[in-house]
Order: structure tokens, then C-alpha cells, then sequence
């Protein structure tokens, strides 16, 4: 989680987390601090029958993702 509390970018994080909770109530919602960790955390809780993951953000961080998800 983000540890600076009220900023915008945390007040953004919790509208997306509504947001997702409220289409889909049973899905586990996460934040993490990095690209990174976040397609980790995700890939981790993968549990074999695929999953839906939201990435939010920037273009720059979006691209980020995008290119780490590319296969080689």
C-alpha cells in the first residue's frame, strides 16, 4: 500500500479499488509501489486459470507494464 496518506494518488487508488470491487465484489484488490512487484504479485496469485488485472496510471507506467508483459 501507499504510505502517504491522502495524497491524490492514494485518493486515486482507492476510487480504482472501489471501482473494481463494485464490478467484480468477490476480486482480490492489491497496490503496490512498483511495476515491478505489482505483475509479481499478480503472476504469484495466478493460480492456473488466468486472471484479469487492472494496471492504472500514467501512459509511462502503463507502457512499463506492457513492456514487461511482452513476451521476448
Amino acid at each position: 500500500m501507499v504510505r502517504n496518506s491522502g495524497t491524490f494518488a492514494e485518493e486515486m487508488q482507492k476510487l480504482y479499488i472501489q471501482a473494481w470491487r463494485e464490478y467484480q465484489p468477490d476480486a482480490e484488490v492489491s497496490v503496490e509501489l512498483t511495476v515491478e512487484g505489482a505483475l509479481s504479485l499478480a503472476r504469484a496469485t495466478d493460480r492456473g486459470a488466468g486472471m484479469h488485472t487492472l494496471i492504472t496510471g500514467s501512459l509511462y507506467l502503463v507502457g512499463s507494464a506492457l513492456r514487461l508483459l511482452e513476451p521476448v
